[in-house]
């Protein structure tokens, strides 16, 4: 996620480029409260990575947690960074 952000700012060549760092913790105390979310109660860690760069395309956005998708070039990435980071934390509850 971290590399994501990184080149967003940087295929953007934007003057000030700024990536941010937040970690947190979360408890979750009513899972009935986010039907739509497959969660148990219990006190989770929060990671959010966000830039100042363009953002993400709609059509792309669909399909960031597909294995192999990418919308890098051959020599800058494989597509499996967010699907792994997605496979990891479903697997982990």
């Amino acid at each position: 996620m971290l590399i994501n952000a990184r080149d967003a700012v940087e295929e953007g060549q934007w003057r000030d480029p700024r990536i941010r760092i937040e970690l947190d913790s979360v408890e979750i105390l009513d899972v009935q409260a986010l039907p739509d979310a497959d969660l148990e109660k219990g006190t989770f860690a929060r990671v959010d990575i966000s830039d100042n760069g363009p953002g993400i395309d709609e059509a792309v956005l669909s399909h960031i947690f597909e294995p192999f998708f990418t919308t890098k070039s051959v020599d800058k990435g494989t597509g499996l960074g967010l699907s792994t980071a997605f496979s990891i934390v479903q697997r982990h509850g």
